[in-house]
Formats: structure tokens, sequence, C-alpha cells
């Protein structure tokens, strides 16, 4: 019995550090530069396929080793609001985000 909570807890603690973990710069109603490149990036497994649906384009990438990953957005024209969804062992997708030109 103790060997079964042993495995289920090993489970669980490896499904929960798989998932895509994001900083919270990168969330719901953000801006971003437009006609410029721009770094998406998070955490999750080691070698964890990554997948990001934007503005209809798909974009993928594996995490590094130490679990960190990032995707680089070409530059992209002024407009909004979009949605952006990583997908992984888990999903998250963020709203309202918009395209715009820097602050001055």
């Amino acid at each position: 019995m103790k060997k079964i909570i042993r495995l289920t807890i090993l489970f669980l603690s490896f499904a929960a550090n798989s998932q895509i973990k994001l900083p919270r710069l990168i969330s719901d109603g953000m801006i971003l530069q437009r006609d410029a490149k721009v770094k998406i990036w998070g955490w999750a497994a080691a070698n964890e396929k990554i997948e990001l649906n934007f503005n209809s384009k798909i974009y993928k990438t594996i995490t590094a080793e130490d679990g960190t990953w990032m995707i680089i957005l070409p530059p992209q024209k002024a407009g909004g609001p979009y949605e952006m969804t990583f997908s992984s062992s888990n999903t998250i997708t963020l709203k309202n985000i918009l395209l715009a030109n820097g602050f001055q």
C-alpha cells in the first residue's frame, strides 16, 4: 500500500512540474510592440513540446534541459484584440492581446 501511495505522489508531482508556466508579464490584456520581433517565454518540464497558436499561425519549440523555453514572434501589424493559446500537457489561453506602437 505504501508503494502505491509513493508512486501516486511521484506521478502527481511530475504532472504538476510538466505544465506550461508563464511569467506574470505574459498575461491577459498585454500589449505587444507592433512591427518588431517579440520574445515569448516560460517554463515547463525538460524536453517538453510547446505549441503557441497566435494570429492564425502556429509556433513550436521544445524546452531546454533546465525547463525554459522561448518563442520569437515575427514582426506583426498593429491590431487586436487577439488570443494566444499555449498547448502542451496543459493549455493556457490569453485574451485581449493588442499589437500597438511603442510608448514614448
